[in-house]
Formats: C-alpha cells, sequence, structure tokens
C-alpha cells in the first residue's frame, strides 16, 4: 500500500547531508527562523548562498538545503537568538550523521569559539540543540524538564544522545533479529528492500537473511558510502533518495534529494495542507448547518402548533360551558360544539373541569405569544442557513490561504465557531465545596448547575464525564447545566432536556426573553483551549433548543434528597 507521504528517515539524512559536504567551508551569513520549531542557516559556499534548513515538526521532522529563502518569518526564539549570537559570521566545519539514525550533527567555528548544532528527527521526539564547547547546552528548539523525560534537555546541562540501546544498522544486518531491531531501518525502507527482494513483509524467520536481501542491502550500503544517490521526486507523496518503483510509486528523476524534497515542501505539502483545512472548515460548517436546520424545524413544529391557538381557546370554552356535567377525574369527555358537531376533549382527570378550562385557555395564551417570536427566529435562522450554504460553497472553491482564512474569519464574526464563557480552572475540592444545584427533573432524571462561575467551572470540567449532557445559553452569559447520562446519554428524555435548557435560560440576562436559543452538546465535545483566556471553552456537535425561560418556574423540580 502507498503512503500518503513519503517520511523523512535516516536514508533521506544520509543524501541530504551527502550534498552538504559542498557547504563545508562555507561561511554562515544569516539565521531565520519560519517558525518556532524550525530555522534555517544562510551558508555561502561553493560560489553560491544556499539555506540550511532544520525542522522538528512533530509529524514531518525533516533537514534539507535550498536556495529559496524561508517564508514566514517570525522573531527570532531564544534557539534563533543563540545561533545567530554564535554561530553568524563564523564556518561551517564538519557535517555528519550519527552511525545510521536520524541525528545529524553540525560543526561550526566563529569568534565565538567552536559550537556543534545536533539536530535530532525523530517524530514526535524531534528537537535541535546547540553545544558549546564543552558539550553543555546552549539553546534549544524545545526544553524538556526532567518529569517529562529520562533525558531532559536544560540549560546548561551536558548534552547525552537519546539513551537507545546500541543496534546494528540496516546496512549491516545478516540475520532477520538484527533486520528486525536495526538502526535505520524504517518501516519504508524495510518494505522497499522486501519488495526489490521479491520477499513479501511477512516472511520474517529465525536464522540469515536470504540472499537476495543481502545483496539489496549491499548495494544500498554502497550507496550511502559513496554518496551516488538516485533521487525520485513522487508527485503528491515526496521525495526518497533512491527509486521507489518497486512500491508502485512512479517517481520522476532528480539530481538532488534536497532539490526534490523541496519542491515537494513547497508546492504539494500546502496543497496538502490547504486541502485538510478545507475539509475540517467544511465539517465544522455543516455541523452548524444540520444545527440550524434541525432548529429551523422545531421552529416551523411549535408554529404549527401555535396555529391551533383559537382551537385551544373554543375547547377552553367548551369544557367552561359543560363544567357542571363533567364527572370528576375524567380524562376525556365528548362535548356538542358550538357548531353543532361532537368533539372529543382530553382532559387532566387529576384537575377538575374549570382547571382544565383554565389549561387549555394558557395553552392557547402562550402560542398566542410564541408566534410573533416564532416568525422572526424562523427567518433569522433560515437567512443563517443560506449564509453557511454560501460559505461551504466559497470553502470547496477556495484555492489559497488567504480565501480560507476569510471565511474562518467570516463564521468567526457570525459566530457559527463559538466560544463559550467558562471562569478559570479551580484546585480540585470535595463536591460539597462548590455551590453546585443538584434538582431531580422529569423522569426522575438529574439536573445540575452551576450558581457561580467557580461552580460552572468545576462542574464542567471536574464533574461532567465525556457522556453527559452539557447545556449553554447560546453566545450569552448563563449557568452550565449537566444532566449525568451514566453513559447513556440516549437514555435521557426530551424532556428533561428542555427543562435543563429552560434552566440555564432562566440563570441568563435574557431570563426576561419570550424565546431563548440554548446549545446542547456531549461534555466530550467540550474542551478548555490551551492558554485560552480565563473562562473560555469551545464546543462543538451542539443541537439548539429554543425555550421560554418563564415555563422554568412551572416546572415539577425537586431537591435532590
Amino acid at each position: 500500500m502507498s503512503p500518503s507521504r513519503i517520511p523523512f528517515d535516516s536514508l533521506c539524512l544520509a543524501a541530504a547531508l551527502a550534498e552538504v559536504q559542498a557547504l563545508v567551508g562555507g561561511r554562515v551569513q544569516k539565521v531565520v527562523q519560519p517558525d518556532p520549531l524550525s530555522f534555517a542557516l544562510e551558508v555561502y559556499g561553493a560560489g553560491q548562498a544556499q539555506w540550511l534548513h532544520v525542522s522538528c515538526d512533530p509529524e514531518f521532522a525533516r533537514f534539507w538545503i535550498g536556495t529559496d529563502k524561508p517564508k514566514g518569518l517570525i522573531p527570532l526564539p531564544q534557539l534563533g537568538e543563540a545561533l545567530k549570537a554564535r554561530i553568524v559570521g563564523g564556518r561551517l566545519t564538519r557535517a555528519w550523521q550519527r552511525g545510521f539514525d536520524r541525528i545529524a550533527e553540525l560543526e561550526f567555528e566563529s569568534s565565538a569559539g567552536r559550537h556543534t548544532l545536533v539536530a535530532e528527527l525523530m517524530g514526535k521526539h524531534a528537537n535541535a540543540m546547540l553545544l558549546s564547547s564543552e558539550n553543555r547546552v546552549i539553546a534549544a528548539a524545545k526544553w524538556i524538564g526532567p518529569n517529562k523525560s529520562k533525558r531532559p534537555i536544560t540549560p546548561g546541562a551536558s548534552y547525552a544522545p537519546p539513551p537507545f540501546p546500541p543496534k546494528t544498522s540496516i546496512l549491516e544486518a545478516k540475520t532477520w533479529e538484527q533486520w528486525a531491531d536495526s538502526e535505520g531501518g524504517s518501516p519504508f525502507l524495510k518494505r522497499l528492500l522486501l519488495s526489490r527482494a521479491n520477499l513479501e513483509a511477512g516472511s520474517d524467520s529465525q536464522g540469515g537473511l536470504p540472499p537476495a536481501l543481502l545483496d539489496e542491502l549491499e548495494r544500498l550500503a554502497e550507496v550511502v558510502r559513496t554518496g551516488k544517490f538516485a533521487p525520485v521526486y513522487v508527485l503528491g507523496h515526496g521525495a526518497y533518495p533512491i527509486d521507489i518503483s518497486a512500491l508502485d510509486l512512479k517517481g520522476v528523476r532528480h539530481t538532488s534529494y534536497c532539490q526534490a524534497l523541496e519542491r515537494f515542501l513547497w508546492i504539494d505539502l500546502p496543497a496538502r495542507e490547504l486541502q485538510r483545512r478545507k475539509a475540517h472548515l467544511e465539517a465544522r460548517l455543516n455541523r452548524v448547518l444540520l444545527a440550524r436546520e434541525t432548529a429551523l424545524s422545531d421552529l416551523r413544529e411549535q408554529a404549527r402548533a401555535g396555529e391551533r391557538a383559537s382551537e385551544f381557546q373554543a375547547l377552553g370554552q367548551l369544557v367552561l360551558a359543560y363544567a357542571s356535567q363533567i364527572p370528576p377525574g375524567s380524562d376525556g369527555v365528548d362535548l356538542v360544539g358550538f357548531d353543532g358537531e361532537t368533539v372529543r376533549v382530553r382532559l387532566d382527570s387529576d384537575l377538575s373541569a374549570i382547571e382544565n378550562a383554565n389549561l387549555l385557555f394558557e395553552k392557547a395564551r402562550k402560542a398566542k405569544e410564541r408566534a410573533p417570536h416564532l416568525l422572526s427566529h424562523s427567518k433569522r435562522l433560515a437567512a443563517d442557513g443560506e449564509a453557511l450554504r454560501e460559505a461551504l460553497l466559497r470553502v470547496e472553491g477556495a484555492s489559497s490561504e488567504s480565501e480560507l482564512r476569510r471565511v474562518e474569519e467570516e463564521a468567526t464574526k457570525r459566530r457559527w465557531i463559538i466560544e463559550a464563557a467558562l471562569p478559570k480552572r479551580q484546585e480540585d475540592r470535595p463536591f460539597e465545596g462548590h455551590r453546585i444545584r443538584e434538582l431531580i427533573g422529569p423522569k426522575n432524571v438529574r439536573i445540575l448547575y452551576g450558581e457561580n462561575a467557580q461552580a460552572n467551572d468545576y462542574l464542567t470540567l471536574r464533574v461532567a464525564k465525556p457522556d453527559d449532557w452539557w447545556l449553554h445559553v447560546r453566545g450569552d452569559v448563563s449557568a452550565h447545566v449537566v444532566i449525568p447520562t451514566q453513559r447513556k446519554p440516549d437514555s435521557i428524555p426530551h424532556e428533561a432536556l428542555l427543562v435543563a435548557a429552560q434552566i440555564a435560560a432562566k440563570s441568563s440576562p435574557q431570563k426576561h426573553s419570550s424565546m431563548v436559543a440554548v446549545d446542547c452538546a456531549l461534555r466530550k465535545y467540550v474542551r478548555k483551549q490551551k492558554g485560552a483566556p480565563a473562562g473560555t471553552v469551545v464546543y462543538t456537535h451542539e443541537r439548539t433548543f429554543h425555550v421560554s425561560p418563564r415555563q422554568a418556574d412551572g416546572n415539577e423540580l425537586r431537591l435532590s434528597p
């Protein structure tokens, strides 16, 4: 199976370092940083200036040289400043690979003395460090404390290579045991060598390697020793130092591995990243559109119920007229209407005839009151839905980062990408130490809500479980309401969710409105962003209820025992 992106492994590093040898003796003229985990040194050597790039990206750490100046520069962080102070103006005196691992070491001589730049290009552990002549760490792309690693990277500490047990280089492997745990033997390279030797990937066994595989390893070792690589560029996948057609990846030959890699980085990779961002934004906007369409459907259903206001009024008058003839405890009665037709009226058996009539009059009143608000809400949601569909079309047609960014800015402005206020995280304390109210709602469902900022924070981040329902007034301050579900969110009845939404609405500045939008999502879709301002969460996968805060007063709720 072809990879979506060709990896940067030990063989790629060997090919890049083979090309860097042309810069040995060159003068370092400048240092820049495209992003916090990447930097580039401009080195003048072999009659031209070239950029030596190092990226500690955890998903695609890499090392290469190119002629194009890096894009998207940022002010120099501490590593860039250290390189500028100690290396710029000096010369690159040596460049080598540690064993056959993904570790490059570059030695520089300047007026500040001798310094070594170490680039460890190992996935999520990728890092780059500037060392003094005493082998002490001066600066690093990432500082790593002793509580995070057995090999901390801290200022002034002595540098030690990654604490891996000694391994046989894959270039020197003779047995299947050495092959399985070899230095520099990436899964991609192993799969390529097996394919070239016409062996299956699962054919590993005890004993020595087959002659065909040994021949492939011998040829590869000769390529690495002499530096006579045959780089290929595969559109949409990347670059590799040797032919990879055995993996059904048809590439175009290049004279330089670094040029082939740079072509992928500057052309293919941005296009892939743009497609990834488009897919992510489309998914978010589609979720919002679905929520709008669901809410609009609910409003239209309520509007249809509102059209029955006159019917409720007439039934109330009918029940009132026949009140003396309706037996107590009746759950329904057939009455002759004012038009002479018999009408079946459903009653609450726990209420008297007069109370049932008043209940019908109340339904008629609420239906009449809601009608204009439902209409305005429906128009707003319909307009928002149209705007979302237009935005989705723009995302689909976006061909540049700037076009996509404009859609993202509009989505944030229109609150399609929503952030709700949440207070700072507090220290762990017992549940009783927080002002969290617990009520029993319909069908004996527990409903929790916070009475102040600290209680909201504790309830959302500490008490609520991933599959609990979480509710909050849309785009405004309110209590955070949680319904525990015992990992069965589908078991919570709809009327309990509506009551919880009414509690959230009642606790917000919109409590005097006739209709309030309340978002509901599972707690696992609510998160606090790292480094975000205090009191901010982001939530997705929400659905929206439109409820009347006034109805919260009439709900049958009781305190939890």
